[in-house]
């Protein structure tokens, strides 16, 4: 058996950093937390090779793969919700009704829920990334080149996210 993470946390560290370059992040009173969970992310990212490699002959550097595979799960459902609230807001013009750092009472439900969903995340990978330790897994230098593309993936999601809102 062989778990793989390194892809799908390349694609929430990618997202995160995206929400981040976002004024929105801040509209929403989440940019520590979303900062907080990169951090983590990275950190994360920087031992899964060896943990990759690892999980092959321990049975609990496997397990841990794979609650850390669950977290970032969670963390990439909880990045496609910021994005389509996000695309929402946008598409209905409340972006333009917000007054310092108040939005509706509605988005205010939302934001609530949204910081606490990352802050359970974020306490979620703090445990896991403390358990590696037991594991003494290695950094590695997995990041020395990045991969190209002819069209950035994360515009080619939100192009999609967009027309499936579109048809909502």
């Amino acid at each position: 058996m062989d778990i793989v993470v390194s892809p799908l946390v390349k694609v929430v560290g990618d997202k995160l950093g995206s929400a981040l370059s976002n004024e929105f992040s801040m509209l929403w009173g989440v940019k520590k937390d979303l900062k907080t969970l990169e951090s983590n992310i990275s950190t994360i990212r920087d031992v899964l090779n060896d943990a990759e490699q690892c999980c092959l002959k321990d049975e609990h550097v496997f397990n841990w793969l794979g609650e850390l595979k669950e977290v970032v799960y969670d963390a990439d459902d909880l990045l496609d919700t910021f994005i389509l609230e996000k695309r929402k807001m946008e598409s209905y013009g409340q972006t333009s009704r917000v007054i310092g750092n108040f939005i509706s009472d509605v988005n205010l439900v939302k934001r609530s829920k949204l910081g606490k969903k990352i802050k359970s995340i974020n306490e979620r990978l703090d445990t896991i990334a403390a358990k590696r330790t037991k594991f003494h897994l290695q950094i590695t230098a997995t990041r020395s080149r990045e991969e190209t593309y002819s069209i950035n993936p994360n515009t080619y999601y939100l192009w999609f996210l967009t027309i499936w809102i579109h048809f909502l």
